[in-house]
C-alpha cells in the first residue's frame, strides 16, 4: 500500500510538472517576437490600469458561476472556485480549444462528483458561448455595407447567426429534456450526466446566462480601455460591433495549441482593418490583453495548481 501510495504520489508530481513546462513554454514561445515595449511609447496609464483591475473581476464572475453550478451536489467556498477556475486555465492554455479546462477544475471536487463536475464545466462555457453569439449576431446586422466584404450584402448569412443562436438557446434551456434521449443508455458516467442537467432549473439556467452576460461586458471594457490606452480613434459604438463580430468569428474558428494568439491577431487585423488606420496598434490591444486575461491568472493558477493536493 504505501508503495501504491509513493508511486501515485510520484505521478501525480509527474503530471504536475509535464503541465507547468507546457504552460510556460507555451506563454513564452506566444510572444518571445512581441516587442512590447512599444507599450512605453504611450502615457495613457489610467487605462491600463484600469484593465488590469478588471482582470480579477471577470475571473471572480466565472468563478461564482462555477460555484453556481456545482452547488446542486457539492458546496464549494467562493475561493476554492476560484483556485479551481484559475487552475483549470493552467492545464488548457495549451490544449486545443481549452478542452483541458476541466482537468484543473475537478482537482478540487470530491471523487465521486468529478464526472458531474466535468459536465457543469462545459455548461458553463456554453452559456458563455451563448452570449457571445447573441452579441455577435446583433453586431453582424449592424456592419454597413463596405465594410467587411464576406458579410456586407449576405443577408442569408447574417440572420443564419440569428437562427443559429436561437436553436443554441433553445437546446440550453430544453436541456434537461434533450438529455433524457440517453437516458436508457446503462452507463454510470451517462446516468450522472442526466442527473446533473436535471438538476438546473430555468431560474438557475438563467442565472448562469446573466452571469455570463456581465463577465462578456467586463471583458468588452477591458479590451475597449486597452484601445484607448494605445490612442486608437474608434468610437464606442464601432469598438462594440467590432468586438462583438471579433469573438464570434473567434467561435468558429478552431484554434489549436500553437496558433490561437495568431488567430486572435489575424482575427483582428480582419475585423478592426474597418475602422481603424494602423492596425500594428490593435495587434498590440490584442496581445496585451491576453496577456491581462489569460497569461497572468495562469501564472496565478499555476501556484493553486502546484499546491493542491
Amino acid at each position: 500500500m504505501i508503495i501504491k501510495l509513493k508511486n501515485n504520489k510520484i505521478l501525480v508530481n509527474s503530471f504536475k510538472v509535464i503541465v507547468l513546462i507546457a504552460a510556460y513554454g507555451y506563454m513564452y514561445i506566444k510572444f518571445k517576437d512581441i516587442e512590447f515595449k512599444v507599450i512605453f511609447e504611450f502615457n495613457n496609464y489610467l487605462y491600463l490600469f484600469l484593465a488590469l483591475l478588471l482582470m480579477p473581476l471577470n475571473w471572480l464572475i466565472e468563478s461564482r458561476k462555477w460555484q453556481l453550478l456545482i452547488s446542486n451536489f457539492e458546496i464549494i467556498s467562493i475561493y476554492t472556485s476560484f483556485k479551481a477556475v484559475l487552475s483549470g486555465l493552467t492545464t488548457s492554455i495549451f490544449t486545443p480549444n481549452r478542452v483541458g479546462e476541466f482537468v484543473g477544475r475537478i482537482m478540487y471536487i470530491s471523487s465521486e462528483n468529478r464526472v458531474k463536475a466535468t459536465f457543469s464545466t462545459i455548461l458553463g462555457s456554453y452559456s458563455q458561448i451563448l452570449i457571445t453569439l447573441i452579441i455577435g449576431s446583433f453586431s453582424v446586422l449592424f456592419i454597413k455595407q463596405g465594410n467587411i466584404c464576406f458579410i456586407d450584402n449576405n443577408i442569408y448569412l447574417k440572420w443564419s447567426f440569428l437562427v443559429f443562436t436561437f436553436l443554441l438557446i433553445t437546446l440550453f434551456f430544453s436541456l434537461s429534456k434533450f438529455i433524457f434521449i440517453f437516458n436508457k443508455m446503462n452507463n454510470k458516467y451517462i446516468r450522472s450526466i442526466i442527473s446533473t442537467a436535471s438538476g438546473y432549473s430555468s431560474f438557475d439556467l438563467v442565472k448562469l446566462m446573466f452571469l455570463s452576460l456581465i463577465r462578456y461586458f467586463v471583458f468588452y471594457t477591458q479590451f475597449y480601455l486597452l484601445l484607448q490606452f494605445f490612442s486608437i480613434d474608434i468610437s464606442i459604438f464601432e469598438s462594440f460591433i467590432t468586438i462583438g463580430i471579433f469573438y464570434l468569428f473567434l467561435m468558429f474558428i478552431p484554434t489549436f495549441v500553437i496558433s490561437e494568439p495568431g488567430v486572435r491577431i489575424s482575427t483582428s487585423i480582419l475585423v478592426f482593418s474597418v475602422f481603424v488606420e494602423d492596425v500594428s496598434l490593435v495587434v498590440y490591444t490584442v496581445s496585451l490583453l491576453w496577456i491581462i486575461n489569460i497569461v497572468l491568472p495562469t501564472i496565478i493558477g499555476s501556484v493553486f495548481f502546484v499546491r493542491q493536493k
